[in-house]
């Protein structure tokens, strides 16, 4: 397992399956990588809406395919409505299971 740190709360771990965690970089002067660094990504998690935890979240998404795992804040933000991202809300019911 490699974990790399993304400044800030923001992570990348990585074993086998690629999870970007608080990915805020554009605008955090710690951050070395942009979203578009982002292409091979299966899962970003957001731990809560705060613009410094969901920074570039929805832009990693939409590039790399992943799937965005969020509370529900996170799942019906304003840019979420009809951009066609892969949604996973953990916290919003019992009987949800992610494959990973």
């Amino acid at each position: 397992m490699k974990i790399t740190a993304l400044g800030h709360s923001g992570f990348l771990i990585d074993d086998g399956t690629k999870v970007v965690i608080d990915p805020f970089l554009t605008g955090n002067p710690v951050a070395k990588q942009t979203p578009t660094d982002f292409k091979n990504v299966d899962v970003v998690l957001v731990t809560h809406s705060h613009p410094d935890h969901l920074g570039d979240a929805y832009a990693i998404v939409k590039n790399s395919g992943a799937t965005l795992v969020g509370a529900h804040e996170v799942a019906v933000g304003g840019e979420v409505a009809g951009e066609g991202m892969n949604l996973e809300a953990p916290f919003m019911s019992e009987d949800s299971r992610l494959p990973w």
